[in-house]
């Protein structure tokens, strides 16, 4: 993976997507596994998509917000998913990371994130407290 040559190369496409989107992107990086209490399903379903449909149905941005994606729910197909992540997340309005177990792809994910978008269109979550974190991340939680 390499995020710049990446960004070089999509970012103008994806700058053009976000700006004529209908609806905007939300972008979501979290665990997939089960995991002691914590049930991904529900946290995405329960909490970001209930999040994003409380957003729409506020009215007071521009246009709605689609439904939330995940990088597993993407069709089966061969490709090089780290790269998809990366566009993925350039081409995001929001990027919404769940750091909770500081799951290391999620931890990486965020990073990227971190250098490709402003902080406004980041949103981090965690179950738990801050300084469970690794100091890097503590900071901007």
């Amino acid at each position: 993976m390499n995020p710049d040559r990446i960004y070089s190369q999509h970012r103008d496409e994806a700058l053009a997507k976000q700006i004529t989107a209908g609806e905007y992107v939300t972008f979501v990086a979290m665990p997939f596994t089960e995991h002691f209490s914590y049930r991904s399903r529900n946290v995405f379903d329960e909490v970001i998509r209930a999040a994003v449909d409380r957003a729409s149905e506020r009215r007071e941005v521009l246009r709605p917000f689609g439904a939330p994606k995940r990088t597993d729910e993407d069709p089966g197909i061969a490709r090089v998913i780290t790269e998809d992540i990366v566009v993925s997340i350039l081409e995001s309005h929001i990027f919404v990371a769940d750091l909770t177990f500081e799951n290391p792809n999620v931890v990486l994910e965020t990073g990227v994130a971190l250098g490709l978008k402003p902080n406004g269109q980041i949103i981090l979550l965690l179950k738990g407290q801050p300084d469970e974190l690794h100091f890097d991340i503590r900071t901007i939680v």
